[in-house]
């Protein structure tokens, strides 16, 4: 009895064991682990790039200037980005699609006696650059461009009255009259060290309007710049203001004087929210971007760029890479020789040059009435028929280069052809002997002569 009891006992743990073992197998079957990768994975297709296109630039875009904030990113009729708007009874704030050679621009209008503002908080600056192009529908009303430290006023520079004023005190001319729907170009300076930045003094401002220096000038509060405002005037209406492409020191991807010329625009689609975007142009280091931007035109030659950016959880995603061409200067070509004022007689003169930059095709003219002769290759010799057609005096060899984009590039030398000119190398041996072997026997036909003279002499 005692050993079917104990001989139960182990069957019934037995069993128990066997199902524990089959529920623990059901669930390990029906249990997928969640591992999280640290190790953000990219993925192509998710951004598309739209410009630079896979060609040839010969110019920059139109209208677009490279910039912190360019407008490039923002929506037609609709507030900047990142930029604080107030806009009073009357008055509205928005982007425009272009105006007068400028594309993407804010638009400030004033419709009452209250005003348009748009502000933008940026680093501190205890010294720096900005630089911004303005224009304003009526110069005789009031534009304003004011730097602050947070709300305290600390100088600013604006168009009334005809005329660019600054304020000390009360408004004062700087010098320059202003005209109404012409952009101007503006850059300030401004120094709250004793660093001696653009060599400024201490709480000193100066302003470049079209790069021409005015100032310096006083701070009004001796304070550190963190906020830029743009506004119209709040005792006048019925005008707009115009601001593009503003830039300044303290942005690591924006270099000052940027944005006095135009550049190349990159802009990109994407199907996912990004918290980070950036480009990497020839495959330097990635450059931080807002969205759609304008870069400096790059240097003519074979380019490449791509784009960059991740998402809130880390996902990192990237273009494919675009390939296109920079050819905006005409070839430039040196001649090494023959050179200038150099004699030449009947035998036409070879001739080496060089050329920089990117080119299809050469050529050159004599005096320009032998014109298109193509050369072949970067040295060789003048064509003999149309050398020995020129009469004797100056002449003038023009070599011409062109590239794809159909820019031309030429330079010229200016030579004296005298027929009466020695030629320049010796004349040629007798055909048929050796000049040596030649000598040799004219030595042993003098030894046979002179033996003979002496034989009758003996005689």
């Amino acid at each position: 009895m005692k050993m079917k009891i104990k001989k139960s006992h182990v069957s019934l743990g037995l069993l128990v064991l066997i199902v524990s073992l089959s529920v623990v197998g059901v669930l390990h079957q029906s249990y997928k682990p969640q591992i999280k990768s640290e190790t953000p994975k990219t993925s192509a297709g998710e951004i598309a790039i739209v410009t630079p296109e896979n060609k040839t630039y010969t110019e920059p875009d139109s209208g677009y200037y490279p910039a912190t904030y360019g407008f490039e990113n923002d929506k037609n009729g609709f507030h900047p980005l990142g930029w604080d708007i107030i806009e009073g009874g009357g008055c509205s704030i928005e982007v425009m699609e272009s105006l007068d050679g400028h594309q993407k621009v804010l638009q400030l209008s004033d419709g009452s006696t209250s005003n348009s503002v748009a502000y933008k908080s940026i680093d501190n600056l205890p010294y720096g650059t900005v630089e911004i192009w303005v224009r304003t529908s009526d110069a005789s009303k009031e534009l304003q461009v004011r730097f602050l430290n947070d709300a305290t006023f600390i100088f600013q520079f604006q168009i009334q009255d005809n005329k660019f004023q600054y304020w000390d005190v009360s408004h004062q001319d700087i010098g320059v009259n202003a005209s109404s729907d012409e952009w101007y170009h503006i850059k300030v300076d401004f120094e709250s060290t004793g660093g001696n930045y653009s060599g400024l003094s201490q709480w000193k401002w100066q302003i470049y309007i079209n790069n021409v220096l005015y100032g310096d000038y006083n701070y009004t509060a001796n304070l550190i710049v963190n906020r830029l405002q743009l506004n119209t005037g709040s005792l006048e209406s019925g005008y707009n203001i115009y601001f593009d492409a503003f830039g300044y020191t303290s942005d690591p991807g924006y270099t000052i004087g940027d944005n006095l010329d135009e550049g190349l625009l990159i802009s990109y689609d994407n199907t996912t929210a990004l918290d980070w975007q950036g480009y990497s142009l020839d495959g330097e280091m990635n450059r931080t971007i807002l969205g759609n931007t304008t870069i400096p035109m790059p240097a003519d030659g074979l380019h490449t760029i791509q784009m960059f950016g991740n998402d809130s959880i880390g996902t990192m995603y990237e273009s494919n890479l675009r390939h296109f061409t920079v050819n905006t200067a005409p070839p430039e070509i040196t001649i090494n020789s023959p050179t200038t004022s150099q004699t030449i007689d009947t035998t036409a003169p070879s001739y080496d040059i060089s050329i920089t930059g990117l080119y299809d095709s050469i050529w050159y003219t004599l005096d320009d009435s032998i014109t298109n002769i193509t050369a072949n290759s970067l040295t060789g010799t003048i064509d003999q028929s149309a050398w020995s057609a020129l009469s004797d005096g100056i002449v003038t060899i023009t070599f011409f280069a062109n590239n794809s984009a159909g820019m031309e590039g030429s330079a010229q030398v200016m030579l004296i052809k005298d027929s009466s000119e020695e030629p320049s190398t010796p004349p040629p041996g007798i055909p048929g002997y050796n000049v040596i072997a030649l000598v040799g026997v004219c030595c042993i036909v003098t030894l046979i002569i002179v033996k003979k003279k002496s034989g009758r002499i003996k005689s």
